[in-house]
């Protein structure tokens, strides 16, 4: 009879355990659907005529105010994944979600002058550098083994749904109270939504809730050291590889919509064809999360940015309204699979003790990415009046980098210093029940 009620608490131990890591995810997921991507990029070209007219400023003004921010982010992120390793996951989140909303608040009294405005963002991008993928990325990887995959998919699926839902809220507020109004609204619901639900259901797993700040336990010492990873090819590869990828996709994507048009292509329905590329940005993220827990990831990662690479390919050479449909499919399965996965092998590679600053540094190789492929691919058009040319040469490089992927060594491990193939979902299972 003992012996049932012992086999029966641990029934429940491991069910309650397992429904606290789902509601991480899905803290994680609501918190990047209001989270500073989708807030700060996918409605800053909502406002841009709003906010160019009113302050006296070009859209080269504003651009180059936005690639400021850009890069505001990027040279803090390796110092914030730092912060996170040694603090803990949900001091940090609540600390920054306050930060990352009143840097966002603070757009509602942007100067008239243009100088200002360029030290204005790069000092917003500063601020909301904290609250991103970084933080979130680092909790799953602590709560998730087996299922880490799809975990991390989820959770980056929020930016998605977040780039499909906070344009069209930031269109309505500008409507109704203008774009100045509209900022601090927006950084208002952020708040309200982010910070509660952080505060109740984000928290760190008990084991890595002891170990925060002191660095002794077995959990603690799981992996590289900063020092120890950069030496290692995988580090550089993934950083490659991040890069090539971001400004690919990223500068295919912010291009589409003229890309059609020059097409003939109503802007109706080019617009609409772009909606395609959400949608399969979120089901990328899921799909290749859960592909990852399954398969070995490098070789899920090549596949889906193999899918990417011929989706710019039917973009740049069809007409035809179902293939262009077909090919802005590919373009955000490829463009919802990049971030998520690459935290995955982060985490399988160079282990937890060092993640966020890790995954940090990777994180600046996208955040250059995003910046950098646009403008080249809008200087290729200024210079031959196409986009073939840039797009052709973009899905050319993705295909070299998704070889490169596929050369990558089986993952290591930690506990024994010998190298493993992705670990299969059964034996991570009973691993995560004896934890449990």
């Amino acid at each position: 009879m003992s012996d049932w009620k012992h086999s029966a608490g641990n029934r429940r131990v491991r069910i309650a355990t397992a429904y606290n890591r789902w509601w991480v995810v899905l803290v994680s997921m609501l918190a990047m659907v209001v989270g500073p991507g989708p807030l700060l990029g996918y409605t800053f070209g909502v406002f841009l005529d709003s906010i160019a007219t009113d302050l006296g400023l070009t859209r080269a003004n504003l651009s180059f105010a936005y690639s400021c921010s850009v890069l505001g982010t990027a040279l803090v992120a390796p110092f914030i994944g730092k912060l996170i390793d040694r603090l803990g996951c949900r001091a940090f989140a609540l600390r920054a979600a306050w930060l990352s909303c009143a840097a966002i608040a603070s757009l509602a009294w942007l100067p008239r002058s243009a100088a200002l405005v360029y030290i204005w963002f790069f000092g917003i991008g500063v601020a909301t550098a904290s609250f991103g993928p970084i933080v979130f990325a680092r909790m799953i990887c602590a709560w998730f083994d087996a299922r880490r995959g799809l975990a991390l998919g989820l959770t980056l699926a929020g930016a998605g749904l977040g780039t499909a839902l906070v344009p069209v809220i930031g269109h309505w507020l500008l409507e109704m109270v203008g774009w100045r109004q509209a900022y601090f609204c927006l950084a208002a619901l952020s708040l309200c939504i982010a910070f509660p639900i952080l505060a109740l259901g984000f928290r760190e797993p008990e084991l890595a809730r002891r170990d925060i700040g002191r660095g002794t336990s077995e959990h603690a010492a799981t992996g590289y050291t900063p020092r120890e990873a950069f030496k290692r090819l995988e580090f550089r590869f993934l950083f490659l590889v991040i890069f090539v990828s971001s400004a690919s996709i990223l500068g295919t994507t912010v291009h589409l919509i003229p890309l059609l048009t020059d097409r003939g292509i109503l802007s109706a329905n080019a617009a609409q064809i772009a909606s395609v590329v959400g949608i399969a940005m979120i089901f990328g993220r899921v799909c290749s999360g859960y592909l990852a827990d399954r398969y070995f990831a490098p070789r899920v990662m090549a596949g889906v940015l193999a899918t990417a690479s011929v989706g710019i390919l039917i973009l740049v050479n069809a007409t035809s309204g179902p293939l262009l449909i077909v090919g802005a499919a590919c373009l955000g399965f490829g463009m919802g699979a990049e971030l998520d996965l690459v935290a995955y092998l982060v985490s399988r590679y160079f282990g937890l003790r060092s993640f966020a600053e890790l995954y940090a540094y990777i994180f600046m190789g996208y955040v250059f990415g995003t910046a950098s492929g646009p403008l080249i691919i809008g200087i290729s058009f200024g210079e031959t009046g196409s986009y073939h040319a840039a797009l052709t040469v973009f899905a050319i490089l993705i295909m070299l980098t998704a070889t490169v992927l596929m050369r990558f060594r089986p993952y290591p491990d930690f506990a024994s210093s010998q190298p493993v193939m992705s670990p299969t979902l059964e034996s991570s299972e009973r691993a995560e029940a004896c934890a449990d």
